[in-house]
């Protein structure tokens, strides 16, 4: 590869990020000077700018290539990152049912967290745990394209309407094996894929195939084998890495969890003010001092956030303070409360906005 078709490479992926933006001249410049192996000093005396300069702007530009990539990107392994980044866009990808993250808001600690588990220190199973609505599936995703070069195989899948586990297989396999898959899905078969090739699994919902209301994350009947595919993909050497996302963890994961095992577990807390007012501005909401409130109020809960803002609009007519001196009595952050909200909305019913 050369440098100028680097060049077009690292353009055209900051171009279709949230980045929105591709290199400036400098920008250019400072990266086929860095390609050749140049030092920072060498590329000042060459474009005649001071040398701090020089390094601020290659220094942005790596942190912002490896947000995107998904990979701590340098001045020194660049060439290696891009050749295998290239190889990537070849990879076979199937994201079944993934929503569209092309609005995503906060989450950059945890993105940088979760990257770093699976490409840095290799964790073969990372459990994305939180309440409904905080954004976990949102996430999942992202983190999935964010990462998705390091893989030969990027594959996701919601559990939300408790996928049998024989069908989950029946997709899964033909998708890894090609021309070789057989009609005798087995997880054997699957384990020895996930050896031999390096994959990403997602499995987005996993608490559709446990047991309600049991806190000790016991799977319901029918669904056992699940349970045997995650303890094995957490206690067996392989190249791949397993998602999951869910409101509990599932029966024995977090005996195998440790900082310093393959296996790791996240719990998704709410937005910050700045990122949940975000999503009302996007809504439509105009700002102002109570929209800090109301993501408080919320949680940081983007979901919850984002009724909230269709209730403000259609039924308190934009007032936001209207709407939380009734929130108070008619809504909470609970899974009841963000129920009410969405009755609210579909059936539109009339609440008189209480006078403040």
């Amino acid at each position: 590869m050369t440098g100028e078709e680097a060049l077009k490479i690292v353009d055209a992926v900051l171009r279709s990020t949230m980045l929105d933006q591709g290199l400036n001249d400098v920008h250019s410049v400072v990266f086929l000077e860095s390609w050749l192996g140049r030092t920072y000093g060498e590329i000042a005396d060459k474009i005649g700018y001071d040398y701090d300069y020089v390094k601020q702007v290659g220094s942005q530009l790596w942190r912002s290539l490896s947000q995107v990539i998904g990979e701590e990107v340098s001045k020194k392994n660049i060439q290696a990152i891009l050749h295998r980044y290239q190889q990537s866009q070849s990879s076979i990808q199937d994201w079944g049912e993934a929503i569209d993250v092309s609005r995503f808001y906060g989450r950059q600690a945890e993105l940088q967290t979760l990257a770093t588990w699976i490409g840095n220190e290799n964790c073969r199973f990372v459990g994305i745990f939180g309440l409904g609505g905080i954004g976990k599936t949102t996430l999942s995703v992202k983190l999935a394209e964010q990462i998705q070069s390091q893989f030969q195989y990027v594959i996701w899948r919601s559990l939300q309407q408790a996928l049998p586990f024989n069908t989950l297989l029946g997709e899964i396999l033909p998708i890894l094996m090609g021309s070789e898959a057989t009609i005798d899905s087995s997880i054997n078969l699957l384990m020895k894929q996930l050896q031999q090739k390096r994959c990403l699994l997602v499995l987005d919902n996993v608490e559709s195939i446990l047991q309600s209301g049991n806190r000790g994350g016991q799977y319901q009947q029918g669904f056992e084998a699940y349970q045997q595919l995650f303890e094995r993909i957490c206690d067996e050497l392989h190249q791949s890495c397993l998602i999951v996302t869910g409101r509990e963890k599932p029966a024995k994961i977090a005996v195998r969890s440790g900082e310093n095992l393959p296996v790791r577990s996240l719990c998704l807390s709410g937005l910050s003010a700045i990122e949940g007012q975000q999503i009302l501005t996007a809504k439509g909401l105009d700002t102002t001092p109570q929209h800090q409130t109301l993501v408080n109020y919320f949680g940081g809960n983007p979901l919850a956030l984002k009724i909230a803002a269709t209730a403000i609009q259609d039924i308190f007519c934009g007032d936001t303070q209207a709407f939380l001196a009734q929130g108070n009595t008619l809504f909470s952050v609970s899974k009841s409360g963000i129920c009410r909200l969405v009755n609210v909305i579909r059936l539109g019913e009339r609440l008189v906005p209480t006078k403040v």
